[in-house]
């Protein structure tokens, strides 16, 4: 049964330890690692201590892999853990460090939904269905992504949200309108996610204060 014979401190940073089993170098590891795997002299040198560093290996590396990522911009969990298992990551490792950062606040998908819709509504509002779409396009759940557009329309109601839309277009166009005209205002009011009943209502309003 191997055995590991030594643990010295690197001789070129002493945040790391040197490993050797029965005589041989194996493996050079920060001293965190040592400390969490519990590698000590004379301790049991196996293929599952092996693989135990390995993973550990993996899950760090993963870890700043994510973290450089989380630098450029806001994330959510689900999103990132894509990302990182598109960038080669096994999915239980990929798993494992998103559960970190969620512990740590590196990530919180209820701050991110309403930092997107914020984002997304910026120049102009929008109706729930659009909102709903892109949401769940960034794999946010349905529990918060509920939470965030009730959030949304408790400030910007559904209806005030498509009179200001309808506000911007009708300035473009030549009054009184035609149906081609009025067909493809309803259309545009319908593409930033606005109900169909919603749309009638905020038209019919915004043209008879215009005519």
């Amino acid at each position: 049964m191997s055995l590991i014979t030594a643990i010295d401190v690197s001789t070129d940073d002493p945040n790391y330890r040197e490993i050797y089993v029965d005589g041989e170098h194996v493996a050079r590891v920060d001293a965190s690692t040592v400390a969490l795997l519990q590698f000590e002299v004379g301790s049991n040198w196996s293929a599952d201590q092996s693989a135990a560093l390995d993973s550990h290996r993996e899950e760090q590396d993963a870890r700043v892999m994510a973290m450089d990522l989380i630098s450029r911009r806001m994330w959510g969990s689900r999103e990132l853990s894509n990302r990182l298992i598109d960038r080669g990551v096994q999915p239980e490792i990929a798993a494992q460090v998103i559960a970190t950062l969620l512990e740590d606040d590196w990530l919180d998908d209820a701050t991110y939904a309403s930092a997107l819709i914020q984002e997304w509504t910026r120049k102009e509002p929008a109706g729930e269905h659009l909102l709903r779409k892109k949401l769940f396009a960034k794999y946010i759940t349905h529990e918060i992504t509920d939470d965030a557009i009730n959030s949304y329309i408790s400030t910007t109601p559904p209806i005030d949200g498509a009179i200001a839309c309808a506000k911007s277009r009708v300035k473009k166009v030549r009054l009184p309108i035609d149906d081609k005209s009025r067909n493809k205002l309803i259309n545009a009011l319908l593409r930033r996610g606005f109900s169909a009943e919603v749309v009638h209502d905020a038209l019919n309003q915004v043209l008879s204060e215009a005519t």
